[in-house]
């Protein structure tokens, strides 16, 4: 939230690129691998960690944004609480590396024909069932907000760094 105050787009959150403390303070987290950091106004080839990139990133429609930083760690907030991929059919499944980030084309149609509905749109039970019991209702609504078909295929519609802050600080 404090890069993209400044105008600043990370480009890559993964867990490769984030360390934190062990211990009880929780608030030391740092990014690391900031060659990849840009302003929000310069062109930047897309960069992303396979599995955390955003859908206009991963099939190059556009650069990375503030958008594409806010679906990536919304990735990580997912997989950090669930341990799951928020695109994976089935919560008994394995992961596998065919999700819908695994195509390589780069036009909008292969865009649109390569995002899968996340979790929750192929299983709604899963929420009743699963998600309730590990984060608050306004938590599971940014990331619904962020990875429904809405939140994928139009990116300025996605929850903001702030909110996510709010949320997790308030949780």
């Amino acid at each position: 939230a404090r890069l993209h105050s400044k105008g600043i787009v990370y480009c890559d959150i993964s867990p490769n690129n984030v360390f934190f403390a062990k211990g009880n303070n929780f608030s030391n987290v740092w990014l690391i691998d900031c060659d990849n950091l840009k302003f929000s106004n310069e062109l930047k080839k897309g960069i992303y960690t396979p599995g955390y990139g955003a859908p206009e990133i991963v099939n190059q429609i556009s650069d990375n944004t503030i958008f594409s930083d806010c679906y990536s760690f919304a990735v990580l907030a997912f997989r950090v609480l669930t341990a799951k991929n928020p695109f994976e059919i089935s919560y008994n499944e394995s992961s596998s590396s065919g999700g819908w980030d695994a195509s390589t084309k780069s036009k909008k149609d292969a865009y649109l024909e390569s995002i899968g509905d996340w979790i929750v749109e192929s299983d709604p039970a899963i929420k009743d069932k699963y998600l309730k019991h590990l984060m608050s209702k306004d938590l599971f609504e940014l990331f619904d907000a962020t990875f429904n078909s809405k939140g994928r295929m139009n990116p300025n519609t996605r929850p903001s760094m702030l909110k996510w802050y709010e949320e997790l600080k308030r949780s």
